[in-house]
């Protein structure tokens, strides 16, 4: 239980990161990932694979300019994405 505690703290300080305006320069975020971004990655990619749809909601409706800004090693990301997409968007 203490796991999932800290990957839904980690990822609401990370969906913070992300929304504030004044942090969405891709200078900022080179240089995040220059310390952490293999870390960065992988918390990203087991929210978005995680059991909790309101952390993959959080993470879906932040990460937008993540891609947007094209920040390197980005497209690891792409396959949890478009699974979490696919878990959460309704069948027709």
């Amino acid at each position: 239980m203490l796991k999932k505690e800290f990957f839904q703290n980690i990822l609401a300080l990370f969906g913070s990161i992300i929304v504030a305006d004044c942090l969405l320069k891709k200078e900022f975020f080179q240089n995040i990932l220059a310390l952490f971004g293999f870390r960065f990655y992988l918390v990203l990619s087991q929210g978005l694979l995680g059991d909790s749809k309101q952390v993959m909601a959080s993470i879906l409706l932040n990460s937008v300019d993540l891609l947007r800004i094209d920040l390197p090693g980005i497209t690891c990301l792409v396959p949890a994405l478009l699974t979490a997409l696919e878990s959460i968007l309704p069948d027709r």
